[in-house]
């Protein structure tokens, strides 16, 4: 029981840290977020302020001007002249201002389709703040052993079952020699290595492999893959891997992936979720679309 409570007390003080390492990200995201708008606002006013002072200007010397002619001449009609207009553009300022500057603030933000979750990462591994990236640290970390942490050596899942439709993400493993990335099924037992319900593709002495519960087979791509690109397509039972770089297919499982399914990924150096463009248009927010796996099977390969 004593030892239970000194479980239950550590896990208690990683709450606290938890909640205290989230409240200080929060708070660091809506300082850049404040201070781009903030800043946005300002330049917006002057650009406002300069246009006034020049269309002032503009009819101030059209008035002194005017001034020492005749009455008569000034009714004379005249040619249209092609002059800029005397009155400020409200719309050039305020037209569409919300979603001009949600168009500006894609540059400010990134967007990752995948996002690790720190409550399944084992201690050999070090997550980055922002929940994208993982390497092995310099020593294991002291972490509850909670239900959902895996014990497996350097693993960890994503942070968000999957049950349906089509899913892509890129992942880069650079220089590792030793990474493995898939999914399995979020009921799958965590403790003591018992992951057998695993699709995934791995690296391992230089040699990839595609291993599922039913076998593994040896693959000889064209170029080691740096970065992969995964889809996982529930409704054709399909996860497909390809070179990101080079656009060449590496293998595709096909299995009825029914139930909720986690990506999970184990990697020696560093493994990093890659963030995907940001596009704002008139209909929605939106990434690259995922593309059609490369038929069902086999891997390529002489």
């Amino acid at each position: 029981m004593a030892f239970r409570s000194k479980e239950d007390q550590e896990t208690l003080e990683h709450i606290h840290v938890q909640a205290r390492r989230t409240e200080r990200q929060i708070e660091d995201q809506f300082k850049k977020l404040h201070q781009f708008l903030e800043e946005e606002e300002e330049a917006r006013k002057a650009a406002l302020r300069e246009e006034e002072n020049q269309k002032c200007l503009m009819v101030k010397g059209k008035m002194e001007a005017l001034g020492g002619e005749i009455e008569a001449l000034s009714d004379t009609v005249r040619e249209p002249e092609d002059e800029p207009s005397a009155l400020i553009d409200e719309a050039e300022h305020v037209g569409n201002l919300a979603f001009r500057i949600c168009s500006k603030m894609k540059d400010l933000v990134s967007y990752t389709p995948l996002v690790l979750d720190p409550n399944t990462v084992n201690p050999n591994l070090v997550l980055s703040e922002d929940l994208t990236s993982v390497e092995q640290g310099s020593r294991e970390l002291t972490l509850p052993d909670n239900t959902e942490r895996f014990d497996e050596h350097w693993s960890i899942a994503g942070s968000e079952g999957l049950v349906s439709g089509t899913h892509s993400w890129d992942v880069d493993v650079g220089d590792s020699t030793d990474w493995k990335m898939g999914v399995t099924p979020e009921s799958v037992a965590r403790k003591k290595r018992q992951q057998v319900k695993i699709w995934r593709l791995g690296l391992y002495c230089n040699k990839l492999f595609a291993a599922s519960p039913t076998g593994q087979d040896e693959l000889a791509p064209l170029v080691t893959p740096r970065r992969i690109r995964m889809v996982l397509d529930q409704t054709r039972g399909t996860l497909s891997f390809s070179n990101l770089d080079t656009e060449e297919h590496i293998y595709t499982f096909t299995h009825d992936f029914t139930g909720r399914v986690l990506p999970k990924f184990c990697s020696v150096l560093k493994l990093k979720i890659l963030t995907q463009s940001v596009y704002v248009t008139t209909g929605e927010l939106r990434g690259p679309e995922a593309p059609e796996p490369r038929g069902p099977g086999t891997p390529t390969g002489p």
